[in-house]
Formats: C-alpha cells, structure tokens, sequence
C-alpha cells in the first residue's frame, strides 16, 4: 500500500487549502511512506525551549505528589542500595530514577529541580513529536504537531512532574518516527530505533504494549519487510531488557500492575480519557490527570462532542495526508489503549488510569496538524466549522489549565500545606500517627527533621475493617494525651472512620485540616 502523496495533500480549495500552500512545504516519497523536511532550525529550537519551559512556569509553588516524593526519595538513596528498594517497593523499572539519580546530584533535590529534568524529558517529546510530524508530512507540518503538543493540558500536566511519563512519551514518538523510516529498504541497521525501543522498555511497564504496538503498526503499514527490519531492532532491545525480566514477572506476581485500591474500571472512564487527549481535561469537571470525573454524565457527552468531531476530522485528515501514519498511529494508540481498558475489565482493577493516555499525545499532535495543512478539508467542511470546532476546543483548553491553575494539586494531595499545618501545630510530646503507611514518603519530604515521635500505623490495603491500624491507635490513645492522625486516599475501605472511632473512646477531636483529602486530625484526652 502506497501512502498518498502531495496531490491528495493539498489539493483543496480556500483558505484552508491557500494556508497549506503558503505555510507548508513538503515531497513525500510514495516508495518510503517518510515525507522529507525543508526548513524548521531556529524555530524547531524555539519551540522545544518553550515547550520545555512552560510546565516550569505554570504553577512552580505547586506541592509535590506522592509518586514525586517518592522518586525523591528514591533519588536520595546511595547507589549500592537504590535499585534493590526499587524493586522491593515499586512497579517500574528503573530507567527514570537512575536519571534522576545522577540530575540531583548536580542540581539537588528541590521541586523545581526536580520537575527540571521532567521538563527537560518533555522538550524531548516535543522534539520528537516534530520529528514525527516531519517524517509523516513533510516541511513545517512537524513544526506545528510539536507547538499544539507543548500547550495542550496534558503535555503541560505531565511534563510538570517528577515522573517517567515525559520520557515515555519522548521515547514513544522517536520510535513512532523511526518506524515510518523502515519503508526505506537502503537504510543501515536502525539503531536509533533499537536505542528507542530499549529506552521504552526499561522507562515504564506500559512500554512493553507500546512496543509491541509499534510492531503492529509496522506490519501494517510497511509490510513483512518493514517489520523484518523493525524485528532487528526488537531483538536488541529484548537482549537488553532480558535482565529485568525475572524482575517484571515478579512485579505482575505479586499484584503491583492490578492494586486492590485503585477500584474498578468507572464507566465513564473513556469518555474521561477523551477528554484528557482532546485538550479538555479538567474543563467543568469532565475529566483528570490524577482524579475520575466530576461532571454528570450529559454534561461529559455535550463536552466531548466537540472533541470527538476534532478528533475524528484529524484521523481522516491524516488518513488522506499520509495512509502509512495513519495505520502506524492507529495501531500505535489503538492497540494500548484497548489493552488498557481490557485489562481494567478482566481485573477488577482501574490498569486504564488516566495519565498513562499521554503516551497518544504526539500522534493527536500530527493529526491536528494535517488538519491545519489540508486543504482537502476545506472542500468538505466549512472554514466557519473547522474554526468553530478549534475554538470550542481552545476553551476547553483553557479551562482546564484555569482549573490547573486555581487548584494545581486537586486530586493529588497538597502535601506541602499539610506539613506547614503540621508544624506550626505540633508540640513536645505529641505523637505523629500516619496511616498508610506511604504517607509518611511525603510529609516526610517537607518535614525532614527528627521523626522519633512518628509512628507508622500497620496497613493492610486489602482489609476492610483496618483492624491492625485501629488497634495500634488504641495503643497510641493509651500512651499519648495528644495524638496527631494523617491519613490520605489510597486507605482501606473504612479505614479513617475506624480510626476515628476508636480514638474517640478517650480522645476528643480538637482541630482537623483537609489539604485536597490529605486529612490531619488532632485527638487530645478528654
């Protein structure tokens, strides 16, 4: 199958097609299926800059997370004893945090540092993301897929994070970009695909399904040679990743892919993820990074259907731009996202959690760009339309950065204002109660002093009736006249009401603080 070249391109009338004249420049080879670029440089440049500046700038006061205290932590420990914690207590490999491990050593252990090697992953995305939209349309078309990737709500969440997503995302499109390169036959080995594809493997778990999509997507966009040669590449990175193999099967025996805490898949949930990838996001509730949606379910649909238009315009927009992109992005997207939402079925358990779908990202990116470069579009559909559907869009865009913006750590847990709370308020002789017991990783980041009247209460995630923790509250209310209880989402069902009632046979509430569900109760005897 040969993907269509510039005749189909831009052979539009009107504005639409006049812009995709102007703006754009661009040879496809019909043999390769890789548009060649003319052009980009110091806009290229400026872009990824930007790109990896923003997320910095969005809210940089904003409190750390638990999964960021952690890699914090993780970051902080001696490198002969880090990576046998990782494997004890986590369910990644380790690419992220030994990188993290080496940036703060040279640039500390602040948030902003921290977030700094994030964003720095995220400009990556961007840049690759643009070497995608070169390679899949040709001219400047990257140029404007990396510039909608850096202010969509999702990049701009992700890449202000100290977690691996920016660089799977990186990783993801590079590889996405050298897969569309396998048409040509003369090329040497492609070791930066086999670099690419070892870097995904050993970044996050949810690489080994995009791997394996990419091969999906080879084979059906290039054929049984591109996927010969794609094959040459997977071997490398699987003798790679062999090592951590036993490790990986050890995670998936022990349950850390399906936690009993995170519930059952909402049914709503992809209209949630469409919203999340459609640049609406936290718009009235319609979705989130970190949380379910909020929003009723007509409200969901009504704020989707132009997100929903959008993208459907940009799928068959690019289908007509380049048919190998749009086979190698469907299967790229598609097969993920649906094992992602299978599992979460089979399980019991929410696998499809939202901020994994930025691994999408970058081909929403390209297709949104053929949509601005095509002027088939214009011939089909009205210019008032086609601006009405981007606008409505922008707003929701928006909205959600507003949303971003006024409540940065909705969903997460501000924990920096919780440890403020704490230590104003603390005094000799209390004691510091946290339950579970991961509550402790970041409270104990911003409070890192001694931590001798800090008890971690037992906990069972999968007991109902946190019988363990309650009963060391007893023991706790026995000794102490003032006991201090944090507790934060992800607890047992009914675990703070159980606490609660057993502390309160001879302790009364005397001052309580909600800091975005991170709750601190002050118990003193009655």
């Amino acid at each position: 199958m040969r993907p269509r070249g510039r005749s189909s391109y831009c052979s539009g009338r009107g504005h639409f097609g006049q812009v995709a004249v102007n703006v754009f420049s661009e040879t496809a080879d019909p043999k390769q299926g890789v548009a060649t670029a003319e052009g980009g440089g110091v806009r290229d440049v400026a872009v990824v800059i930007t790109a990896a500046v923003l997320p910095l700038v969005l809210h940089p006061s904003r409190s750390l997370h638990f999964d960021e205290a952690f890699a914090a932590h993780v970051a902080g420990l001696p490198w002969t004893g880090w990576l046998a914690f990782l494997v004890r207590h986590d369910a990644h490999p380790p690419l992220f945090y030994a990188l993290l491990k080496a940036w703060t050593a040279v640039l500390g252990d602040s948030a902003v540092a921290l977030r700094g090697l994030s964003a720095v992953c995220g400009g990556g995305a961007v840049a690759a993301t643009i070497r995608l939209g070169r390679a899949a349309l040709g001219g400047q078309a990257g140029m404007v897929a990396g510039a909608i990737l850096a202010v969509s709500p999702l990049y701009l969440y992700t890449a202000a994070e100290a977690r691996m997503y920016p660089l799977l995302v990186a990783l993801f499109a590079l590889a996405a970009a050298e897969v569309l390169t396998l048409w040509n036959r003369n090329a040497g080995f492609p070791w930066l695909l086999a670099l690419a594809l070892t870097g995904l493997l050993y970044t996050h778990y949810l690489g080994v399904g995009l791997v394996a999509a990419l091969a999906a997507g080879a084979l059906w966009s290039g054929g049984r040679a591109a996927l010969a040669r794609y094959a040459a590449a997977l071997a490398v990175a699987g003798a790679a990743f062999l090592p951590w193999v036993p490790i990986l099967l050890g995670h998936v025996a022990d349950g850390r892919m399906t936690p009993p805490w995170r519930g059952s898949l909402p049914p709503d949930a992809i209209l949630g993820v469409v919203h999340l990838i459609g640049f609406g996001g936290r718009t009235l509730g319609a979705g989130g990074y970190y949380f379910l949606a909020s929003a009723s379910l007509p409200m969901q649909v009504l704020l989707a259907a132009p997100v929903v238009a959008l993208l459907a315009l940009g799928a068959a927009t690019s289908a007509r731009a380049n048919e190998v992109f749009f086979r190698l992005a469907t299967a790229a997207v598609g097969i993920p996202a649906a094992a992602l939402f299978a599992a979460s079925l089979w399980t019991g358990s929410f696998v499809a959690y939202p901020r994994y779908f930025s691994f999408a990202m970058p081909f929403v990116a390209v297709a949104l760009a053929s949509v601005v470069a095509s002027g088939v579009t214009a011939r089909r559909l009205p210019g008032a339309v086609l601006a009405g559907l981007f606008g409505v869009v922008l707003a929701l865009s928006l909205g959600s950065l507003a949303d971003f913006s006024a409540r940065p750590t909705r969903g997460a847990g501000d924990w920096k204002a919780a440890a403020a709370f704490l230590e104003s308020r603390i005094r000799p002789g209390d004691v510091v109660a946290v339950y579970p017991r991961h509550t402790e990783v970041p409270l104990g980041y911003y409070l890192p002093g001694d931590r001798a009247a800090w008890v971690v209460l037992p906990t069972d995630r999968q007991d109902p009736r946190a019988t363990e923790a309650a009963e060391a509250t007893d023991r706790l209310a026995v000794a102490f006249d003032r006991v201090w209880l944090v507790t934060r989402w992800p607890i047992p069902p009914g675990g703070f009401e159980a606490t609660l009632r057993r502390a309160s046979r001879t302790h009364r509430v005397a001052e309580f603080g909600d800091f975005e569900d991170v709750r601190i109760t002050l118990f003193t005897r009655r």
